[in-house]
């Protein structure tokens, strides 16, 4: 289960009270829609295989990894 809190604090110095308000929101179902969006959007609905998306995803990622690991190794 996923859960969505807010709150915000309400602070009335003339009365020198503090109001605290909250809530809980259930987003499990927001999260499975989520989810199911992510993936038809990053694999075939056929073959259920990656797709051109996921792939340029994977690859940037790769590269970005690579970037990363140079600049590290040139600071030390």
């Amino acid at each position: 289960m996923d859960i969505k809190q807010s709150k915000s604090n309400k602070e009335f110095r003339r009365q020198k009270n503090i109001r605290l308000v909250g809530s809980h929101t259930d987003i499990t179902e927001q999260k499975l829609i989520q989810n199911e969006l992510n993936s038809l959007a990053h694999y075939d609905m056929l073959t259920e295989l990656p797709n051109r998306l996921s792939f340029e995803v994977k690859i940037n990622d790769l590269i970005n990894t690579g970037k990363n690991m140079i600049l590290t190794k040139s600071l030390h």
